[in-house]
């Protein structure tokens, strides 16, 4: 939306565009020490969430089932339980999709992962171009940072899905 002056103003909606608040995602990334997420502005953080909040949403199926067939997001749950049988998310998002969509969010800041979760960061990585005799140099660090967090991502949320596979083919 746009403001009388013409500057660009959202707000999110928790459960509706995302698992949770800007300022919970500060507060994570803030106790770790990224301090690139705190460069970004409130609406970029809160563009970043809503993309990361629809990629957990593409690519798992959770446990349990909706709440309400009205609602958008996944969570809260009835009928949804970890793996030590605990009930989670029968009234707001578990800790760990929390968690989840604030290091996708991240990695969508950081142009690693693009909104389908594909891992971007190749282009990026490139260190070495050669066109002659067709030459590709790449940074493997950089390259294996965005494919091993991604692996992480989908790892960390076993306790709360169906299985360790994707939605997508």
């Amino acid at each position: 939306m746009s403001n009388p002056e013409g500057n660009f103003t959202m707000t999110i909606i928790v459960g509706t565009d995302t698992n949770q608040t800007v300022a919970e995602v500060d507060a994570y990334w803030s106790s770790r020490g990224n301090l690139n997420w705190a460069t970004l502005g409130v609406i970029d953080k809160e563009v970043n969430l809503r993309k990361a909040a629809d990629y957990l949403e593409r690519n798992f199926r959770w446990r349990g089932t909706r709440k309400t067939a009205s609602q958008r997001l996944g969570w809260p749950r009835d009928q949804a339980f970890d793996n030590d049988d605990f009930a989670i998310g029968e009234s707001v998002s578990p800790l760990i999709v929390k968690e989840a969509e604030a290091i996708v969010a991240d990695l969508i800041r950081e142009g690693i992962v693009d909104i389908s979760g594909i891992v971007t960061s190749g282009s990026a990585a490139i260190t070495k171009e050669k066109v002659d005799v067709i030459e590709v140099q790449y940074d493997a660090k950089s390259r294996l940072r965005g494919a091993d967090v991604i692996s992480h991502v989908h790892l960390m949320l076993i306790p709360v899905t169906l299985g360790p596979t994707l939605l997508r083919a």
